[in-house]
């Protein structure tokens, strides 16, 4: 079924948002927040300390500093820390 292409989106389709209702269950199981962001959102350009977002980053940027309040940040602990 995989391999037509009208059925397989909609299986992915159907996975991906299954995960997503299982994952907000349990965080609310939990008394955990859930939160969803678009996938284009900048979210490992945005510092967690004061909120602006560095838009003159790279992709092959790993630590950076931030130009407002010079916290020094690891791109993917810095996503980890604002969730």
């Amino acid at each position: 079924m995989l391999k037509s292409r009208n059925l397989s989106r909609n299986i992915h389709e159907i996975g991906w948002g299954k995960l997503i209702r299982m994952i907000k269950y349990k965080s609310e199981c939990y008394g955990r927040e859930f939160v969803q962001i678009n996938q284009w959102f900048p979210s490992s350009k945005k510092c967690h300390v004061c909120g602006k977002i560095n838009h003159n980053l790279g992709r092959d940027e790993r630590e950076w500093e931030c130009p407002h309040c010079h916290a020094l940040h690891q791109r993917d602990v810095n996503v980890a820390k604002k969730f």
